[in-house]
């Protein structure tokens, strides 16, 4: 049985606004069409954490048209495997960084993103991730394995 989980179409500003943790190979998680922050100090839009390997190819969290505006990083993949992010809209003046994958968030897709910060567009520093068609201005990230 393969259990779905959405958020979708809501207004979300609590401390952490989505957190996602502790993901299983193939859950089709879905954070969808959300509006998160646009509080100053808030530390980050969304956070997918720990997720598993993805053998087949199926998506573990799919982070989609969502629009995110804080004062942190918009949205952030730790530890986070088989994860697609796509068509967001991340950042304000205020956001710090839009869109950040630390060094154990491997082979995931990041696709037609439109982020603008004052500070660090983007950011990479996991292994076989594939960056197409984003727009941004400030940061660096690798081309598709």
């Amino acid at each position: 049985m393969r259990e779905v989980i959405a958020a979708r179409r809501r207004r979300l500003k609590p401390f952490w606004d989505v957190f996602v943790d502790d993901i299983q190979p193939n859950a089709r998680v879905r954070v969808f069409e959300n509006q998160i922050g646009g509080r100053a100090g808030d530390p980050r839009g969304i956070v997918v954490a720990n997720s598993s390997d993805t053998p087949d190819g199926s998506y573990a969290v799919l982070v989609g048209r969502n629009n995110v505006e804080n004062g942190g990083t918009g949205i952030l993949l730790t530890n986070a495997d088989g994860i697609v992010v796509f068509e967001n809209h991340v950042g304000d003046p205020n956001t710090a960084v839009g869109i950040d994958v630390d060094a154990s968030s491997d082979n995931n897709l990041i696709v037609g993103n439109v982020i603008s910060t004052g500070g660090t567009d983007v950011r990479d520093a996991g292994s076989g991730n594939c960056w197409r068609s984003n727009t941004y201005t400030t940061g660096s990230v690798p081309s598709c394995p």
